[in-house]
């Protein structure tokens, strides 16, 4: 299928999948020499969707690229750590915006806890 109809069947742009392909990620399954133009098979739709879902969560390209070379039974565990991740630095923003008093955990509907101590660079030497 053409770029444009694997982009519709995907919801991953052009742009997009001329990025991902750039990157080792999503290659077409062949590229006209004469042309340029970009074919993808039928059988690449599910690795497509996993990338654009993978994006959504926010995974950067690396850990997508893990991911992808990974075997299916590794894959759930690479997505929970990677939302692990998400789900700190959230927790670390939290913690941050308190801390220069912009908001407060009440308003943030989160509980203070005895790790929510930033260290600052005079702290850590």
């Amino acid at each position: 299928m053409s770029i444009g109809e694997f982009a519709a069947h995907t919801g991953l742009s052009i742009s997009a999948l001329r990025f991902y392909a750039d990157r080792g990620l999503l290659e077409p399954a062949s590229v006209d020499p004469h042309n340029g133009y970009r074919r993808y098979s039928p059988e690449q739709l599910a690795d497509g969707q996993l990338v654009r879902d993978l994006r959504r969560l926010e995974m950067p390209l690396s850990g997508i690229a893990e991911l992808m070379e990974s075997d299916d039974e590794a894959r759930p565990a690479l997505i929970a750590d990677h939302v692990r991740s998400l789900e700190s630095a959230v927790h670390r923003a939290h913690v941050i915006a308190q801390e220069l008093g912009v908001v407060t955990a009440q308003e943030l509907g989160v509980e203070p806890t005895s790790e929510d101590t930033i260290m600052t660079e005079d702290q850590s030497t």
